[in-house]
């Protein structure tokens, strides 16, 4: 696991959370990177995945494989619907 994405650091989040937390993001990227899905602007798509992450942890989810699954659907579904990671449609 690499670094902790800065969106992740909470005062209300345990360590353990915290480093589950930053998996589900590094296995939600690899996913992405493995299919040829993470192109374009990486870093706001990157920012999308670590946000629905920490959007599903607020709201109670802790297991990893739900975490790492459900931002790869928000993220898919951002995608084919062409929002940005702003949650505005973007520009065509």
């Amino acid at each position: 696991m690499g670094e902790i994405n800065p969106v992740f650091w909470s005062e209300t989040l345990d360590p353990e959370t915290l480093l589950s937390l930053a998996d589900s993001y590094d296995r939600a990227i690899a996913v992405l990177r493995q299919t040829g899905e993470l192109r374009g602007d990486i870093d706001a798509l990157s920012e999308l995945v670590a946000k629905r992450i920490v959007d599903l942890a607020g709201s109670g989810e802790r297991d990893l494989q739900r975490l790492t699954i459900e931002a790869l659907k928000f993220v898919r579904a951002s995608q084919v619907l062409g929002f940005c990671s702003s949650g505005l449609p973007e520009r065509r």
